[in-house]
C-alpha cells in the first residue's frame, strides 16, 4: 500500500532509491533530503478492458461501469469527480475534488489505473538530487519547466 507522509519532516533524510509511488507527500519537509533514484511515479491500482471504457473517456465521461470497477477496488469516486483528456486515446486525468485525489488512466495493453503520487512542487525543488528522480513524463516536464 502507498505511503501517507502528510507533514512528515524528512529533511536531510537518505531517499536514494526510495518507492514513493502513490505516496501522499504534502506538506513534506523534504529540505535537503536527497531523492536520488526515488520512484516518485503514480501507483497502478489496477486495469480494466479498454473496449470497455475509452469511447466514454474520450468523450470526458466516468460511466457508471468504471465507477463500479474503482468501488470494486474500494475506491468510491465521488460526485464531485472530473476528467480531463490529456491524449484521446491514450490517457486520461480524473480528479475527484472531495477525496483531493487525482488519477490517472492510460492505455497500454489494458487500460490501467494509477494512483497519483500528491507533493508540493516547491517542495520537491528543495530535496538534493530531485532531478534524478523518476516521476511520470508530464509531472518530470512541469518540474523542469519550473527550474530556478
Amino acid at each position: 500500500m502507498e505511503a501517507n507522509l502528510t507533514d512528515a519532516n524528512l529533511s536531510d533524510t537518505d531517499l536514494i532509491g526510495t518507492n514513493l509511488k502513490g505516496a501522499n507527500l504534502e506538506g513534506v519537509n523534504l529540505d535537503g533530503a536527497d531523492l536520488e533514484s526515488a520512484d516518485l511515479r503514480a501507483l497502478l491500482l489496477f486495469d480494466v478492458d479498454s473496449k470497455e471504457f475509452q469511447s466514454d473517456l474520450d468523450k470526458g465521461t466516468i460511466s457508471e461501469d468504471l465507477r463500479k470497477k474503482f468501488k470494486d477496488y474500494l475506491i468510491d469516486l465521488s460526485e464531485n469527480t472530473g476528467i480531463s483528456v490529456m491524449e484521446k486515446g491514450r490517457m486520461w486525468l480524473i480528479d475527484d475534488k472531495n477525496s483531493e485525489q487525482t488519477y490517472v488512466i492510460r492505455k497500454e495493453e489494458q487500460l490501467n489505473i494509477y494512483k497519483r503520487t500528491k507533493f508540493d512542487f516547491n517542495g520537491i525543488k528543495r530535496a538534493n538530487n530531485w532531478d534524478k528522480a523518476t516521476f511520470d513524463v508530464d509531472i518530470w516536464e512541469k518540474l523542469s519547466s519550473q527550474r530556478d
